[in-house]
Formats: C-alpha cells, sequence, structure tokens
C-alpha cells in the first residue's frame, strides 16, 4: 500500500542503514516488532496493574502515547538523501500518512495488550475522572 503512494520511484538503497546493511530487513523488522511490543507490554504491567481506570481506558491512553511517539518517529529526516526537493508536498503527505499508520498499529495494540493481560479495576467506574485527586496530585504532588 505505502509503495501506492509514493509520488516517484525511489532508490531504496539510500533509505538502507548500517544495520539493515549488516543484518538484513527481515531480522531488523523482527527486532523491531519485538522491542515495540515488550515496550508496550512492560509499560503498561507495569503502570496499569495499579491504576483505577478500565482496561481499555488504559489501552487507549497508554496506545495514544505510543502512536504520538510513533507518529513523529515516522517523519523521517535524511538530510542527504531526502526526496522532498522533488516530490515537495507530496513527500510531506507520504510521510504523513506513514505515520498514521504506526500510530493506528500502536493504539490497537495497547488496547489488545490491555485487554488480554490487565484485570478491570473494582474501585472506579470505567471512564470516570476524581478530580480531588487530580488536582492534589498536580498542586500537591501527593497521591
Amino acid at each position: 500500500m505505502s509503495k501506492m503512494l509514493l509520488p516517484s520511484d525511489v532508490n531504496a538503497q539510500d533509505f538502507d542503514s548500517i544495520i539493515v546493511l549488516t543484518f538484513g530487513f527481515p531480522a531488523v523488522a523482527v527486532f523491531y516488532f519485538l522491542l515495540i511490543y515488550s515496550h508496550c507490554a512492560f509499560t503498561m504491567q507495569y503502570f496499569g496493574r495499579t491504576s483505577d481506570y478500565s482496561k481499555l481506558q488504559i489501552g487507549l491512553r497508554f496506545g495514544i502515547c505510543f502512536a504520538l511517539i510513533y507518529f513523529i518517529g515516522m517523519q523521517e529526516v535524511m538530510v542527504e538523501a531526502s526526496p522532498f526537493k522533488t516530490w515537495g508536498i507530496d513527500f510531506l503527505i507520504y510521510q504523513f500518512v506513514m505515520g498514521i499508520g504506526e500510530a493506528l498499529v500502536a493504539i490497537i495494540m495497547c488496547v489488545v495488550i490491555s485487554s488480554l493481560t490487565l484485570k478491570n479495576s473494582v474501585h472506579k467506574k470505567p471512564w470516570a475522572i476524581d478530580a480531588n485527586k487530580a488536582l492534589s496530585t498536580i498542586f500537591k504532588g501527593e497521591e
């Protein structure tokens, strides 16, 4: 799909890093996805177990946070090989679409991880926010 979005042909070798050249694209891609999954799962287990929110809300909150990180991370800046001069605004559109693709995957992955690995909290109703607790945390630094 992303190949269809490209405004012109690209020399793929210009975009290969030394890691891809050394280990090969499949090995680097597998490592990348294992790292992303592990990072999301560890973070949600560490913080999600003590949360007063529902599994869905935990998954969505962490998913949106990771989605923003991955969206910004997909905005690749390559000084020497950037096709911006050739593609113009089409390059920005392509980068935006690639970033949205990464962001959606992050949100879905976090919701699935939280649904499968966390338990719903019995302390609060889903989507409820305790304003007093939030304000005391912000202004006093207490919980």
